[in-house]
């Protein structure tokens, strides 16, 4: 029987050691990030800005859906949420041959 973990952690802005969790966690499903490293990570194309404007987010990685709060030009998240895109029990089926 699989049951679900749940890890919450504070990260203190680091996005190295953010990026480290996201690689390296084989344990938990959810992970609940506080103090996380919210910062810009692309530029939109805006008529009106010259320059762009910032994308914000978080850091991502392949294995982890990221669930954003609602956030504003003016207000950040504080807190995100990222759920594992492959169950853990995936990897320990076999194929058994009758």
């Amino acid at each position: 029987m699989h049951s679900t973990t749940i890890l919450s952690v504070n990260m203190h802005h680091r996005n190295t050691a953010m990026h480290s969790l996201l690689e390296t966690n084989k344990d938990d499903d959810i992970l609940c990030i506080q103090e996380l490293w919210f910062k810009k990570i692309g530029t939109a194309r805006k008529d009106l800005a010259r320059e762009g404007v910032d994308i914000l987010g978080g850091a991502s990685h392949c294995n982890w859906t990221i669930i954003y709060p609602y956030n504003t030009a003016t207000k950040h998240a504080k807190v995100m949420i990222y759920v594992r895109k492959y169950s853990r029990l995936a990897s320990k089926r076999r194929l058994h041959l009758a």
